[in-house]
């Protein structure tokens, strides 16, 4: 998964265009249900990224602590 993230390829937000791509004919409703669903799945892998590259630099910070104290 990470690998995907670093590639720049995010399955999720795959999933949501080929959703809005399926879709043809909708009521109003429907549409505005859509595109909030749309809207909160981006801010939550946005959400779920940062926390990835968070975690991703604190393991390279404890790799090289660990590593320099072996010098």
């Amino acid at each position: 998964c990470r690998r995907q993230v670093y590639e720049g390829s995010c399955s999720k937000s795959e999933l949501s265009e080929q959703k809005a791509e399926e879709t043809v004919a909708m009521s109003p409703d429907e549409v505005c249900a859509l595109l909030f669903g749309i809207v909160l799945n981006q801010r939550t892998a946005s959400c779920t990224l940062q926390m990835e590259q968070q975690n991703l630099l604190r393991e390279i910070d404890l790799f090289f602590q660990e590593s320099s104290q072996g010098e």
